[in-house]
């Protein structure tokens, strides 16, 4: 019994020892080779000033993601960002999170009205550091972002269901260009076509009613922007 229970304070001792994994929130660090500036809705101009949010998204799997922490972009080095250092929670040091780094307006994310400019980039795991001698990229320091690339922010197609149960699909006119919309009934990239239902504009929102299909299944929908021309 009395090794038993020696063995157990071993375990704990060394759970609590470990402790929270931290990371540094930012998308730069050229000690260790991390350079990804998030791209504009021009495909070309990086993103900056107080205009912009960055929010990270981590978790111990990809099926708990939780929004950790959100800042703004630099004013001075267009498409960075350096929110600190954060803890993860459910994540000890010297453990694998899955990250998700998304940049969005200043407006509050949660607004569908205005929500309609998103990026993100693909989930990656990151080695947290942080604890008293934790097994962090160097131990005791806070992990850098490593396995985040650089990505553009784009328009984003929202839908709703209407009181007439039609699907209303809607995006921002800016910036200029023509679009297309496109349906599938799967991700395969040969089954893609151009949805023909008319499209109006209200002077900032483009709309496109969908009537309710007449067999079952999925629909997926998919937003094509065409640079204007001159």
């Amino acid at each position: 019994m009395k090794t038993r229970w020696l063995v157990w304070l071993t375990v704990q001792w060394s759970l609590v020892a470990l402790g929270q994994g931290t990371l540094n929130f930012a998308n730069v660090n050229s000690a260790v080779g991390l350079n990804a500036p998030i791209i504009g809705l021009d495909g070309k101009t990086n993103l900056q000033g107080p205009g912009w949010f960055s929010e990270l998204q981590a978790g111990p799997t990809l099926n708990s993601l939780a929004s950790i922490a959100t800042t703004g972009f630099s004013t001075q080095a267009p498409g960075y960002f350096n929110g600190g250092v954060v803890t993860i929670p459910n994540v000890p040091s010297g453990s694998t999170a899955w990250c998700v780094i998304s940049a969005y307006p200043s407006i509050p994310f949660a607004d569908a009205a205005f929500n309609l400019f998103y990026g993100a980039s693909p989930p990656f795991q990151v080695v947290l550091g942080g604890g008293e001698g934790g097994g962090g990229i160097p131990p005791g320091l806070p992990a850098p972002l490593l396995g985040l690339t650089s990505f553009e922010v784009a328009l984003r197609l929202r839908s709703h269901l209407t009181t007439t149960n039609t699907l209303s699909l809607s995006w921002a006119g800016f910036p200029r260009g023509k679009y297309q919309l496109e349906a599938s009934p799967d991700l395969n990239p040969g089954h893609w076509v151009a949805v023909t239902n008319a499209a109006t504009f209200d002077g900032y929102l483009f709309h496109v009613t969908i009537p309710a299909p007449q067999t079952q299944g999925s629909i997926f929908y998919r937003l094509l922007q065409f640079p204007q021309t001159f």
